[in-house]
């Protein structure tokens, strides 16, 4: 499936980038948000996702709420599209040079976006806003892995 993309950039093609996940065009009110800093560079990608329950919950999971569809547990098969080819090539499309790379989203992208930083090592750090982090078996998931980049900087030494 193809995700609706945008960039928002203001700044240098170095500034920092922002990978949002979205539902619909919430991110235009985090650029809103972010225009009021007071003149911070920044990038950012809005991509938005248009099957929550299936692309950011990390496994599957029944329904929280009577007569809706369960989570389908479709984060890695996502996280790698987001990865090995939206990011890639908008960053290559649009000639950015990020300084950094970070991921953020709100509700169930709030979620993908911490889960995120334990299966990859591509992003610098993430904004969880409201995130999902009550999914069933997540406080487990954390307490029994570490970040990627954690796991790759102590097998180095």
């Amino acid at each position: 499936m193809n995700e609706p993309v945008t960039l928002v950039q203001k700044g240098a093609a170095t500034a920092p980038l922002i990978v949002f996940n979205s539902f619909g065009d919430e991110w235009k009110q985090v650029v809103e948000a972010l225009d009021d800093l007071d003149g911070k560079s920044y990038s950012m990608l809005a991509v938005t996702c248009s099957e929550w329950n299936k692309d950011l919950a990390p496994w599957k999971a029944d329904a929280v709420f009577k007569g809706e569809p369960g989570f389908e547990g479709g984060a890695e098969q996502y996280l790698d599209r987001l990865t090995g080819s939206i990011l890639p090539e908008e960053v290559k499309k649009h000639g950015l040079e990020p300084s950094s790379v970070y991921i953020a989203g709100y509700s169930m992208a709030g979620l993908f976006a911490v889960f995120s930083l334990y299966k990859t090592g591509v992003f610098d750090g993430a904004a969880s806003c409201s995130g999902s982090l009550w999914f069933p078996d997540f406080k487990e998931f954390v307490f029994e892995n570490d970040f990627f980049r954690t796991r790759q900087r102590s097998t180095c030494h």
